[in-house]
């Protein structure tokens, strides 16, 4: 595999999805790719692959073509790699998910044109990125699969088959804007919520189904019901609970106050 060959595949589109790609930039992170370069040879060898066999090339290719890694022979973690790697704002690792996602020319067209509404078959998806890409009639069905795989991976489908890319990266700004606004407290997580924002420790109404009244502030408060399964603990239920509450307490604060 000569130098000039690589480049001009990492290039063109990706072989293989974020999933698959992001396994290469992990192995050159853990290598110190964050900060020197790692080997070709290197990073083969840790990934038992043969250096200049088609399995690595392919793959390292589809990496470079997210945008994960730059170099010739040698490789370093790009800046879109770092943030999806060490985000240092909420939601930061989303945010750059969707930035690699959209950084084959193929994949961003098809953001571009389907972000908020339902991705079409993977036929029609391949007939676009043929046409709107260049992309080979030999590989544009291939190429779409691992589009919708790839967003899927980030999150960004949700169960009705839309395409939520910007919904992704706002559910976070809005975390962050209320925070900013000091709406919610800058030490809030998951696991260790504030009272205010946990949900209430009751047990569930009936097996299956936990019921919870959550108060979005002194004058409203609407009524969440979590159908869970059998198995769910009560802390699994809770933990779903205080990201229900977050969601539904920044939707409720005025975005005029947000911008004061």
């Amino acid at each position: 595999m000569s130098d000039d060959n690589e480049t001009q595949q990492s290039d063109s589109y990706p072989l293989y999805d974020f999933q698959e790609a992001l396994k290469i930039a992990e192995k050159v992170r853990d290598l110190g790719g964050g900060n020197s370069g790692v080997a070709r040879s290197l990073l083969a060898k840790e990934l038992q692959y043969a250096e200049t066999g088609p399995s690595f090339f392919q793959r390292v290719s589809a990496c470079k073509a997210f945008g994960l890694i730059d170099g010739r022979g040698s490789y370093t973690l790009t800046d879109a790699a770092r943030q999806y790697f060490y985000p240092t704002v909420e939601n930061g690792q989303h945010a750059a998910a969707v930035r690699i996602l959209s950084t084959p020319k193929a994949f961003s067209i098809l953001v571009q044109k389907f972000d908020g509404g339902k991705l079409p078959s993977v036929d029609t998806i391949g007939n676009i990125i043929h046409t709107e890409a260049g992309i080979p009639v030999s590989k544009k069905n291939t190429l779409a699969a691992c589009f919708i795989r790839s967003a899927q991976f980030i999150g960004a489908v949700d169960s009705g088959g839309f395409l939520r890319c910007k919904a992704l990266i706002a559910a976070g700004k809005k975390v962050v804007d209320g925070i900013d606004a000091g709406r919610i407290p800058k030490e809030f997580n998951l696991d260790n919520a504030p009272e205010s924002i946990a949900a209430p420790n009751t047990m569930p109404e009936a097996p299956g189904t936990h019921t919870y009244v959550l108060p979005l502030d002194k004058q409203n408060q609407r009524k969440i019901t979590v159908n869970a399964p059998l198995d769910m603990t009560l802390q699994e239920v809770m933990r779903v609970t205080k990201w229900l509450r977050v969601s539904l307490l920044i939707d409720s604060i005025d975005e005029e106050e947000l911008q004061k």
